[in-house]
């Protein structure tokens, strides 16, 4: 039965798998030998994805390769110089040394067969390109067959993940107001998404969010508490979400996300001479922006206008908390 491998931390993967490389340049088995033949595709995948990699190999020895037997051939894993193999990795397919034995059970002299491994990319994986090397070992000593220096490589694609709304960050309403609240100035906002899970929303004060230059956006946080200014204030309220009324409410946490990825909220106001923002965001806290920093410890602290402080989400990060560079997590919403 083939396993499939999940990766478990990027720089093992850079490194070959090697937590300690014990396994040398062992001398061929005698009466084993083999010739690399062809290998599948290199494999391109995303968080999440399964693919497989499969090596051919023929025995050009003179002692058959018996699965379940002392002459069982195993692909070992060796590390990223090939000169050391059967090094121990965090990650096991057939072993934690060996991704896979020969998928024919006996492959006699001048037969080949494939040897065959899963892998599957864990949610969260760095984009990047990750080298799998091995050579043929014999299973029940170590010893290499004939070093070739196989190797294959799998690329990891980032998914990426957008939030934006419409109206958009640029773009300013005006609006009636309403004799009390929910009324005729009701005005609906629709953010669309890749996330999954849910969305938390605040109503904030026009002039305390600003959009940098790289797309991010900046809080005003003018007594220094590491938290937006103003979240919750002001006299506009949400009353209703996909369409269905809500508790007239300043902050909205953890909103679950549709399947089409589009939601849409409704606020309303009765006072005039209002200017608001609508903030969205997901975070792994599931705070709301005024009760805890979102992500603090992976936010910079920049000038605002005024030569004070603000704290604006870094790009880094910015999908976990606004919006993607590019996109807009924020709309701006004027009762005249």
């Amino acid at each position: 039965m083939r396993r499939v491998c999940t990766f478990v931390a990027a720089s093992v993967l850079a490194l070959g798998f090697l937590a300690g490389a014990t396994g040398g340049r062992a001398l061929a088995a005698a009466g084993f030998d083999s010739t690399y033949q062809f290998e599948s595709a290199f494999l391109t995948l995303a968080p999440g994805d399964t693919g497989t990699f499969a090596a051919f190999f023929a025995n050009t020895g003179t002692a058959a390769w018996v699965k379940g037997s002392s002459s069982q051939v195993n692909l070992a894993v060796c590390d990223t110089s090939k000169v050391f193999c059967n090094v121990p990795s965090i990650n096991s397919w057939l072993s934690t040394i060996a991704y896979a034995s020969h998928s024919k059970d006996v492959v006699g002299p001048g037969d080949f067969s494939p040897f065959s491994y899963n892998v599957r990319v864990p949610a969260g994986q760095p984009s990047g390109t990750y080298r799998f090397s091995g050579d043929l070992v014999l299973a029940a000593t170590g010893e290499r067959i004939h070093p070739e220096g196989y190797y294959q490589e799998l690329s990891v694609q980032g998914v990426t993940t957008t939030l934006g709304v419409s109206p958009a960050f640029d773009q300013s309403d005006d609006n009636d107001t309403s004799s009390a609240i929910p009324g005729n100035g009701q005005h609906t906002y629709t953010f669309t998404t890749t996330f999954t899970g849910t969305l938390s929303f605040a109503v904030l004060p026009s002039a305390n969010v600003q959009r940098n230059a790289d797309g991010t956006f900046g809080f005003c946080d003018k007594n220094q508490d590491r938290k937006a200014d103003g979240v919750g204030s002001g006299n506009v309220l949400f009353t209703a979400v996909n369409g269905i009324s809500v508790p007239p409410s300043a902050i909205l946490v953890n909103q679950a996300i549709p399947a089409t990825g589009r939601m849409t909220v409704t606020i309303d106001s009765a006072t005039r001479n209002e200017s608001a923002r609508i903030v969205a965001w997901q975070d792994g806290y599931s705070r709301i922006l005024g009760q805890r920093h979102i992500a603090r410890q992976r936010c910079r602290v920049c000038a605002d206008q005024r030569g004070g402080g603000e704290w604006s989400v870094g790009s880094a990060v910015i999908l976990q908390c606004i919006s993607e560079s590019g996109d807009q997590g924020t709309g701006e919403q004027h009762y005249p």
